[in-house]
């Protein structure tokens, strides 16, 4: 890789997280939360792997990318990097946030700490079976289309009194191999704040539901939630983890699906 890029880079990600920083305070102060509650995962998707290099020396440690084939490429390069410095690889944490196909499963619990977008009964029990079979228990998020939006993948969001969809996660929770830390949404692609905002408050009383049937031991409670254009709707609604890119990476090599 080439150092003077990364250090190059890292300096520009440093200052931009900073900023970032100082904007999530603003919104967890407003929303009368503590900033310590919120994650940031930043996507390094379409970004060479300079990028994420980078991403470590600014001070980051969640790394997220959305294409297995993508991650295949880079993740052996960021771990002969950390390995150079003396570092374990291990030190980052690496979540998928991308549409997972079912033939990609075992690959992706080879390659992931989390993975965010589990969006099928299916898909849960694929995953869980390759977590054991690597004697790995792989964290998850489940993903909740909030939007309605035909084009955002993920469970569909339940309707008032029904329960296959509790009845699923209940059984995703005792699945051996897995962790369920929580839901995960997208917001709607509008500029109407209110519509987001509401997307968001309702996934977060989805994950009250959830918590008051499901044992803390077997479902976490988070909530990722949250991008460069609304992370403060999104903290505001209580999400704990934000997935940024745009605003800490700048325009990404390619344009992104």
């Amino acid at each position: 890789m080439d150092s003077a890029l990364i250090d190059s880079a890292a300096t520009q990600v440093k200052h931009r997280l900073n900023s970032l920083q100082t904007e999530i305070a603003d919104a967890a102060r407003s929303a009368g939360r503590n900033i310590d509650e919120i994650t940031v995962v930043g996507v390094t998707k379409l970004h060479p792997p300079e990028m994420t290099a980078a991403a470590y020396q600014a001070g980051l440690t969640h790394i997220g990318e959305s294409r297995i084939q993508e991650t295949v490429g880079k993740k052996p390069i960021i771990d002969a990097y950390l390995s150079d410095l003396g570092v374990e690889p291990g030190v980052l944490c690496w979540h998928l946030i991308g549409t997972l196909q079912s033939n990609k499963a075992a690959k992706s619990v080879e390659l992931f700490d989390v993975i965010e977008s589990v969006d099928s009964l299916r898909l849960a029990k694929l995953i869980a079976r390759h977590a054991v079979e690597r004697g790995k228990v792989v964290r998850i998020f489940l993903e909740v289309n909030i939007s309605g939006e035909d084009s955002k993948s993920g469970f569909p969001f339940p309707q008032p009194d029904e329960t296959g969809f509790f009845e699923t996660i209940g059984e995703i929770s005792e699945m051996p191999g897995l962790k369920v830390e929580g839901l995960m949404g997208i917001g709607p692609l509008t500029d109407d704040q209110a519509r987001i905002t509401a997307s968001f408050e309702a996934l977060r009383e989805l994950r009250d539901q959830i918590s008051q049937t499901v044992p803390s031991l077997r479902f976490g409670g988070k909530l990722s939630m949250g991008m460069s254009d609304d992370y403060p709707l999104a903290i505001a609604a209580g999400s704990t983890q934000i997935r940024v890119g745009t605003a800490l990476f700048g325009k990404r090599m390619q344009n992104a699906e």
